[in-house]
C-alpha cells in the first residue's frame, strides 16, 4: 500500500498554500495568529466535506479543564447481561488518560440507558448534547444504534470515536464526525469467502442462517458483494433467516439448510441463537463448514456448545481473554492491569469489559493526536485526528492495526485471523491472518 500523507500534515499544506498565494492572511501578526488557526480548520473541514458553517461556534474551541464524553448503553432490560460492563471497561480508558496522558481537559464518562433500542439511543444521545454538554461519543453499540444517532453527530459537530456498529452505514463518508469501533461485518464475509474460495477453488454450496434485523441485512449484502466480486464459483442454495428475539431452537432452518445438501455455512445470528444453531446442526447430525460471526467469536459463547463447537471457524482481530493462548499475554495484562487500578467494580473475566476499554481507547488516542496538532484539543481537532488514526491496541492480535485515512479508508479493523474452536484446547487455535487493509470502504 503507498505510503500515505497525514491528514494534519496534509491540511498544513493547504493552509500554507492558500496563506502564501494571498501574501498572508489579512490582519495577520508575524509569528501567526488566531487568522492562521482559522485557515486550518478550515482547511481541515474541507477536507472532510464538513461545513464549519453549519457547525456550532464553539467546534474549533479547546476543550474546558473538565468535558464530558457520552456513552449509550443496555443498563435495564435483556440485553444488559451482554453490554453494561462495556461501561466499566470504557470508564477505566478514560481514568486513564486522566491520570497518564497529560492532557490539559479531564474526560468524565456520562452513560445513558437505551436498552438497546435506537430510538432510545437517540433520546439519551439528545439528552446527552442537549443537557450534558458532551464533547464527544465512544462506544454505542449495533448498527442500528449508530444509524439512527449519527445525524445528530454530523448537525452539532460532535465526533463519535470508535462507535461499534459492524454496518457499512457506520463508515460513511457522508459522515466524517463517526469512526466506526468493531469488526466490521464487511470483514467477516470478505475472510469467509476468501477462505471459502481456497478451500473449495471449484465451488461450494452455501447456505446463510442470518439474524433478522440491520446487521443481518448487512450480512447478507456483504456476502453477495464479496462472492460476485472475487468471481467465486460458489453458491448460495439455503438462505434461512431468524428473528432476534425467538429463543427457540431453529430446528426447521437447520433442516431446510441440511436438505440442500450445502457444504458451508456462513451463520451471523445474534446471542445466544449463536449456540443454538450450532446444537441443532449437530442434533441433525449436519456438519457443514461453520463460518460464524465475530460477534458471536469468544470462548463465552463456543464453550457453552460442546462438541458441536469443534472446529467453527470465528474471525478474531482482537485477543480473546480467556483463551488460553492469551493466558500470559503482555497486551491482555496491561489492560487488565488499568482495569483493576481505574474501574475497581470491572468484570475482569468478560470480554466484552475489555472491547468497552478499546473503544474509548481510540477516543484518547485521537485526543492525543488533536492536542497535539495546529487545531488543538478541540471537537473538530478530534474529528480530523479521528480520521487519521493508525495505532496498535494492545488488545489487537499482532499484524492487526486500527487505521483509517481521511474519507478513502473509513474501515479501522481491516484484517484479522481465521481461527477454528478447538474443544480439546479450550480456546481458538491460531489459523491464516488475512489483510485487506485500505479495501473495504464503500465509496
Amino acid at each position: 500500500m503507498p505510503k500515505r500523507t497525514p491528514l494534519l500534515a496534509l491540511v498544513a499544506t493547504v493552509t500554507a498554500i492558500a496563506v502564501t498565494a494571498c501574501g498572508g492572511a489579512p490582519g495577520a501578526e508575524e509569528g501567526g495568529s488566531s487568522s492562521d488557526n482559522s485557515d486550518a480548520a478550515s482547511a481541515a473541514a474541507e477536507v472532510l466535506g464538513i461545513d464549519l458553517a453549519e457547525c456550532p461556534a464553539d467546534v474549533t474551541d479547546p476543550l474546558p479543564a473538565e468535558a464530558n464524553v457520552g456513552l449509550t448503553l443496555p443498563l435495564t432490560g435483556g440485553p444488559a447481561t451482554a453490554f453494561a460492563v462495556l461501561g466499566p471497561g470504557a470508564e477505566a480508558a478514560l481514568e486513564q488518560a486522566n491520570a497518564e496522558a497529560g492532557l490539559d481537559t479531564k474526560f468524565n464518562l456520562i452513560q445513558k440507558d437505551d436498552q438497546f433500542l435506537p430510538d432510545k439511543t437517540v433520546a439519551a444521545v439528545q439528552e446527552l448534547i442537549q443537557q450534558d454538554e458532551v464533547v464527544a461519543m465512544t462506544g454505542v453499540t449495533g448498527t442500528a444504534a449508530v444509524l439512527a444517532i449519527r445525524d445528530l453527530l454530523k448537525r452539532d459537530c460532535i465526533p463519535g470515536v470508535s462507535l461499534p456498529g459492524g454496518g457499512a452505514g457506520a463508515a460513511d463518508p457522508d459522515y466524517p464526525e463517526v469512526v466506526q469501533g468493531a469488526t466490521p461485518f464487511s470483514l467477516d464475509a470478505r475472510i469467509w469467502v476468501e477462505s471459502v474460495n481456497e478451500q473449495f477453488p471449484d465451488g461450494a454450496k452455501i447456505a446463510t442462517f442470518i439474524g433478522n434485523t440491520e446487521s443481518g441485512n448487512d450480512y447478507a449484502l456483504q456476502i453477495d458483494r464479496w462472492l460476485e466480486e472475487t468471481d467465486s464459483k460458489s453458491e448460495i442454495v439455503s438462505a434461512e433467516t431468524i428473528e432476534a428475539a425467538d429463543a427457540a431452537a431453529p430446528s426447521s432452518q437447520v433442516t431446510t439448510m441440511r436438505n440442500s445438501d450445502a457444504d458451508v455455512l456462513f451463520a451471523a445470528p445474534t446471542g445466544a441463537q449463536c449456540i443454538s444453531v450450532l446444537t441443532e446442526a449437530a442434533n441433525q447430525g449436519w456438519k457443514p463448514v461453520t463460518y460464524l460471526t465475530t460477534n458471536c467469536g469468544s470462548s463465552t459463547y463456543l464453550g457453552a456448545t460442546g462438541p458441536a463447537g469443534e472446529g467453527v471457524l470465528v474471525v478474531q482481530p482482537f485477543k480473546d481473554i480467556n483463551s488460553p493462548r492469551f493466558a500470559d499475554d503482555e497486551g491482555v495484562a496491561e489492560v487488565r492491569a488499568a482495569l483493576e487500578k481505574y474501574s475497581p467494580d470491572a468484570d475482569l473475566e468478560n470480554t466484552t469489559t475489555y472491547s468497552g476499554y478499546t473503544y474509548a481507547e481510540a477516543l484518547v488516542e485521537a485526543a492525543r493526536a488533536a492536542a497535539d496538532s495546529e487545531l488543538g484539543l478541540s471537537r473538530l481537532g478530534i474529528i480530523v485526528a479521528a480520521r487519521q488514526l493508525d495505532f496498535h491496541s494492545p488488545m489487537l492480535v499482532d499484524g492487526v492495526d486500527f487505521t483509517v485515512d481521511g474519507l478513502e479508508d473509513m474501515v479501522p479493523i481491516e484484517a484479522a485471523e481465521l481461527n477454528a474452536w478447538s474443544v480439546d484446547e479450550g480456546g481458538f487455535v491460531q489459523g491464516e491472518l488475512y489483510d485487506f487493509e485500505g479495501q473495504l470502504t464503500e465509496q
